[in-house]
């Protein structure tokens, strides 16, 4: 599969924002003096434990921040897997573009491929975390 520019970037911060860490962008633009986004609390569960400490800021490149904020936005969509509990499986694509037109990201569709990778891994972190495999 064809991995655009900087998605190895964008899937590690996928994993740091699901762990509870906070964005800060690393290269501001002139154009705005916004302050970081919060943690994205909603992919956060009480019930899952840190596997390891890492630290509570992560760089953004300017590249990645409008998925960032983007995806801040978004609620991961799960689904059940019988006995074997709730299994996380990404962002919904409809949740990314409902994000993606309420924050007037641009360029839409690389956004939204950009978010849907971040909604993957980090799907792939909670899951992880909880010890669930893919649902056969």
């Amino acid at each position: 599969m064809h991995q655009r520019r900087g998605g190895k970037k964008r899937q590690a911060l996928a994993r740091a924002l699901t762990l509870g860490h906070t964005p800060e962008r690393a290269a501001r633009t002139a154009d705005t003096d916004a302050e970081p986004a919060p943690a994205v609390d909603f992919l956060r569960s009480g019930a899952l434990s840190a596997a390891a400490p890492a630290p509570d800021v992560v760089e953004v490149l300017a590249e990645n921040w409008q998925a960032v904020e983007v995806f801040g936005h978004c609620q991961m969509t799960w689904i059940g897997s019988g006995m074997g509990g709730m299994f996380a499986i990404g962002i919904a694509a409809k949740e990314a573009q409902a994000a993606i037109q309420m924050l007037g990201a641009e360029p839409q569709a690389e956004v939204f491929g950009q978010v849907i990778e971040m909604g993957r891994e980090a799907a792939q972190a909670l899951n992880e975390r909880a010890g669930q495999h893919e649902p056969e």
